[in-house]
């Protein structure tokens, strides 16, 4: 996951400092998307707890008071 965020930092970096031809530009552009999306298909991921099922779903909604 850090590497992904520090390599998303130094795709940008690239793309804002060096001038570059556009065919070069637009595939950094396309590999810095990816990376991202890739980023946040991880994070959603580990933010997703997949031990609950339906049943355990509403057991969580249950008040038990």
């Amino acid at each position: 996951m850090i590497a992904l965020n520090l390599l998303s930092a130094v795709l940008a970096w690239v793309l804002r400092t060096y001038p570059l031809v556009p065919l070069a530009t637009a595939l950094m552009a396309v590999f810095a998307l990816g990376n991202a999306l890739l980023g946040m298909r991880i994070a959603f991921d580990l933010l997703r707890d997949k031990r609950i099922g339906a049943a355990g779903a509403a057991r969580r909604d249950h008040d038990p008071s």
